[in-house]
């Protein structure tokens, strides 16, 4: 298990190097996800303030470094809510690097298992809030490629607060051509599928999901994409559904807006966790919300691509569900029967495609 702890004098000697006037008076590790964060109590000369350090596992590089960037790219070039970055270190010796200091987020956050505690009402405000800002993240500079994201070349940040600039982070490992992108992927996503509980499941997936990435409606064109939209991520209104904040773009890549549309709707609605039983089912309840909120401040082009190309992406999406099952469901809450009744249920979806 990963270690996500970081020792207090490498937390004060971090905040330190971002501002030597800032003086750390609590430190407590957040609660879930994979990555050291910690929220930080820290008195500055305006007075005290809530922040967060999201830091690199030792020997790991979760692109903490891309979403500092992106964080300050996003919050400058849009009205997007997201955290203010007050500086960031992306080599440090012995401190957490890389690592980025920023602003706590007001706002309830619901963890993942829960997310079918949340009012209706509420959640449809959630998704219809997302939609908006989406097209917000989608109307800024495309890139020229797709794939995940890096940090372009430059000088590295030593504390300095990431400039707003689109320049300062490229596509790693490039790929021109969408669908050969999604055929790379697809390829790759069976591969590891074969050696899963689901192999004998996804052994007639590969020529219905080549032929559906074959007839992948476009044009494409390299976008910002989030992908991770579990409500953990986005701090809300607890009345209105309206989001305070979209944290947590670590996983960004660079892919059609219509692609990050899919995951938005899919993770909206509970994600993995629609595979369990009596999980609430709010699928058309988020897509109609989200779509409403896109077309509302964005593109119809793109909503109708999205109606296009869901059937391809949700296939391999449910791939990728059968690789990380065993992860995602190591869980208190979601054990034993419940657990092995949503196996059943993802290997007959990849067993009949449709």
């Amino acid at each position: 298990m990963t270690d996500r702890t970081i020792p207090r004098d490498h937390i004060e000697r971090t905040v330190a190097t971002i501002d030597p006037d800032w003086r750390v008076l609590a430190a407590d590790p957040a609660e879930g996800g994979a990555l050291p964060v910690y929220r930080l109590s820290v008195e500055t000369h305006a007075g005290t303030r809530e922040c967060y350090l999201k830091a690199s596992p030792e020997g790991e590089d979760p692109w903490i470094d891309v979403e500092a960037r992106l964080l300050s790219l996003i919050g400058g070039a849009t009205s997007v809510p997201v955290p203010e970055v007050y500086g960031a270190i992306d080599e440090g010796g012995d401190l957490p690097a890389p690592c980025f200091l920023m602003s706590a987020v007001d706002g309830r956050i619901v963890e993942r298992p829960d997310f079918g505690t949340v009012d209706p009402s509420v959640h449809e405000g959630i998704a219809r809030s997302v939609g908006e800002h989406l097209a917000a993240v989608h109307a800024l500079e495309p890139f020229e490629a797709y794939g995940y994201l890096e940090v372009a070349d430059g000088e590295p940040l030593r504390g300095e607060r990431p400039p707003a600039d689109p320049s300062t982070v490229r596509v790693a490992d490039p790929t021109e051509d969408w669908r050969e992108r999604m055929r790379l992927e697809g390829d790759h996503e069976l591969e590891k599928a074969a050696d899963t509980r689901f192999g004998d499941a996804a052994d007639g997936v590969a020529s219905v999901l080549h032929e559906r990435i074959d007839w992948l409606s476009g044009p494409f064109e390299p976008r910002i994409c989030h992908v991770d939209f579990a409500l953990e991520n986005l701090p809300h209104d607890p009345e209105t559904g309206e989001v305070r904040g979209m944290i947590d773009w670590a996983f960004t890549v660079a892919a059609p807006p219509d692609y990050d549309l899919l995951y938005a709707v899919r993770s909206l609605s509970g994600g993995h966790l629609r595979l369990v039983p009596d999980t609430p089912d709010r699928r058309d309840l988020v897509r109609s919300a989200v779509i409403e909120g896109y077309e509302s401040a964005g593109s119809t082009a793109v909503v109708e691509r999205y109606r296009e190309n869901r059937d391809a992406y949700s296939l391999l999406a449910k791939v990728r569900e059968a690789n990380i099952f065993e992860s995602a469901f190591d869980h208190p809450g979601i054990g034993g029967q419940r657990r092995e009744a949503a196996a059943e249920r993802l290997a007959s979806e990849l067993a009949d495609p449709g």
